[in-house]
């Protein structure tokens, strides 16, 4: 939710853009789940610089996920849930309800 609400306040937001960018983020966030949190984070996090001390904020220090290929695409997934292009067109105006 911070990613979505940092890019909505940046985006303006604009839906087109919204659904453009959070491709990248969602990537981003399952690179930093498996540990990788640095260049990709600095380049497509609105949220985390991809230094160390700014993704403790978000995940306990040290912390690397081990996961297999299906794993990833899984986490992917759950992330689309609220970060993917359906997700984005349903929650546009940021006014989320259970029933979206």
């Amino acid at each position: 939710m911070a990613e979505l609400k940092a890019a909505h306040k940046t985006h303006q937001g604009k839906i087109a853009t919204l659904k453009r960018v959070m491709s990248e983020v969602i990537s981003t966030i399952v690179l930093c789940f498996r540990g990788y949190c640095g260049n990709q984070c600095a380049k497509n996090s609105y949220v985390c610089s991809g230094n160390k001390r700014q993704a403790k904020n978000f995940m306990p220090a040290n912390v690397k996920v081990k996961m297999v290929a299906s794993d990833q695409e899984v986490l992917k997934k759950c992330i689309e849930m609220v970060l993917g292009p359906l997700a984005l067109e349903a929650t546009k105006l940021l006014t989320t309800t259970q029933k979206c």
